[in-house]
């Protein structure tokens, strides 16, 4: 199955995110590849000097912030838009992360929910408040589950 290239996206400014956290350079991220797999990359994220762009200045004040997540995203995404060729690359910088990561990054789950009544979560850090008034419903569970990355369903269908 091929990976969508929102998801590898995805996994790229994630990586990003991580290592602006630790070390606030974006060098550091440059450092982990090969410069034939992350070269691509560089203009979207450095000038001509090789100083940051403020989209990495950004992230790396506030590396947890949404809008500097997406803004992130949106600059890599308009680079491949732009140069469809670039998406091997991506593709490219995707699998050296995993490698790298242990395929922590880059998980995507699908789910399909069928018939009425049924509530679903998912990607969900921490914990969920289940409201009194669909306590005792069908099709709820209100204790912990650790799926593992996995698929979660509850129910019937119905």
């Amino acid at each position: 199955m091929a990976v969508a290239t929102g998801v590898m996206i995805g996994t790229v400014v994630t990586y990003l995110a991580k290592k602006l956290k630790d070390d606030k350079s974006v060098k550091g991220f440059f450092s982990d590849f090969t410069s034939a797999t992350v070269d691509w990359l560089r203009p979207v994220f450095l000038t001509d000097d090789d100083e940051a762009k403020e989209v990495v200045r950004d992230l790396a004040a506030e590396p947890n912030d949404e809008l500097n997540i997406n803004d992130t995203k949106n600059k890599i995404a308009k680079t491949i838009k732009r140069n469809p060729n670039l998406e091997t690359s991506l593709k490219a910088l995707y699998d050296e992360i995993l490698k790298k990561e242990g395929k922590k990054f880059g998980k995507h789950n699908t789910m399909t929910i069928t018939g009425d009544g049924n509530i679903s979560f998912q990607d969900v850090q921490g914990n969920i408040k289940i409201d009194k008034s669909i306590k005792g419903s069908k099709n709820v569970n209100t204790g912990n589950v650790d799926t593992g990355g996995g698929d979660f369903r509850i129910g019937d269908g119905n």
